[in-house]
């Protein structure tokens, strides 16, 4: 039998950090290709995870060529400064024989793009939701533009690219709108960790009091009635719609983790909210809670979605542009609506150990096609033109 295939990796992004939702999702996807088919892995980013992250089976592949930070800000020059220094360091530092691997469009001068988000989708609703000056809106009307050029440069005008999507509907938008052949992409499904994401065998009763010494922002919350959870950027995951529904609930506890695009107070958070702005260890927050809300807007696919699944909570979202809902339909506990004001809670109530079990089991026997294994597998399909029929 002939040897093996085996070839070099660059993948190029601003940041290939784990705690990156996007980031996180190519790491897991190439850690999960066969050992066999890789050679080298070169990282052209502004930072980078350890070696051991980027790549578990043999850290000693990894080899990361950074990206001198000299433009951060504003976030324009940022992206054209990354293109160039992209280009360069693809000519000067990788070798000719390597496939080139791009997260959306950080860099356009790859090869294959894992399909995170699309700017150009996300701007028909950015701006029905923008709060700002009007500086600040002539910005952003200058950046989505730019985003769309870049986009429909790599999407359409470069006929030779081929794309993972992570999506049913964002296949659909490709298509129809940069008129990408549907022969040039795959539909990979993000999966989950399902080691990271288990119950655990401690009581919530300890797992909150062993929360509460790094996090006492927790003392807001009573453990013994039923918790609301809320994980992502506010704006666009659609905080504001998660806070009218707890304030319409009598006493509803709600704990929020992440950031604002904005400023926290746009918001509002009232005094009872706990706001935890970063976390390492989400799985415990999971394991505490009992409702997961997450009306977003738009979302490509949502991790935080299946993690919140697998960890049994009574789940809440959008069917809507939101492409981890493709894999939650009909499922008990699992509620999805059209929009945002037709989200409510359909249940105020603790989940007791034996109902998060059973939500687990059936949601594992949908997601068991759907692993960072099965990921990984059709990432290399494509990467080696192989037919995905």
């Amino acid at each position: 039998m002939p040897d093996k295939q085996k070839y070099n990796l660059a993948i190029y992004v601003h940041d290939l950090v784990r705690e990156i939702g996007h980031s996180r999702a190519l790491i897991e996807t190439i850690n999960n290709m066969s050992k066999d088919s890789i050679d080298n892995i070169f990282v052209i980013a502004f930072t980078c995870d350890s070696n051991e992250i980027i790549y578990r089976e043999d850290p000693n592949k990894v080899k990361f060529i950074r990206v001198p930070s000299l433009f951060q800000n504003p976030f324009l020059i940022k992206m054209f400064y990354f293109y160039i220094m992209s280009f360069y360091l693809k000519l000067t530092k990788v070798p000719k024989t390597t496939k080139h691997i791009g997260i959306g469009t950080a860099a356009l001068c790859v090869d294959y793009v894992n399909i995170q988000f699309i700017q150009d989708e996300w701007r028909q609703k950015y701006f029905t939701i923008f709060q700002g000056n009007l500086l600040k809106y002539i910005y952003k009307k200058v950046l989505f533009f730019f985003f769309t050029l870049t986009e429909v440069y790599l999407y359409k005008i470069r006929k030779n690219v081929k794309f993972s999507v992570l999506s049913k509907f964002e296949i659909t938008y490709l298509n129809e709108r940069f008129k990408v052949e549907k022969s040039r992409m795959i539909l990979n499904y993000s999966g989950v960790n399902l080691e990271n994401f288990s119950l655990s065998v401690k009581s919530r009763q300890e797992i909150y009091t062993d929360l509460l010494t790094r996090y006492p922002e927790l003392t807001k919350i009573d453990i013994t009635k039923p918790i609301n959870l809320f994980i992502g950027a506010f704006e666009r995951k659609g905080l504001h719609r998660v806070i009218e529904i707890c304030s319409s609930e009598d006493e509803a506890q709600l704990i929020v983790i992440g950031k604002p695009e904005g400023t926290i107070k746009q918001f509002n958070l009232p005094d009872n909210i706990a706001y935890i702005p970063f976390t390492k260890e989400v799985q415990n927050f999971y394991a505490i809670s009992d409702n997961f809300i997450f009306p977003t807007i738009y979302e490509p696919f949502g991790l935080v979605l299946l993690e919140a699944a697998v960890m049994g909570l009574n789940v809440y979202s959008l069917s809507n542009k939101v492409g981890a809902s493709e894999l939650l339909e009909n499922l008990n506990g699992v509620y999805l609506f059209e929009d945002q004001e037709g989200l409510t809670l359909n249940s105020q109530e603790i989940i007791s150990r034996e109902k998060r079990e059973l939500n687990r089991k059936e949601r594992l026997e949908r997601f068991s096609e759907y692993t960072w294994e099965a990921a990984g597998k059709r990432f290399q399909r494509l990467l080696e033109d192989k037919s995905l029929s």
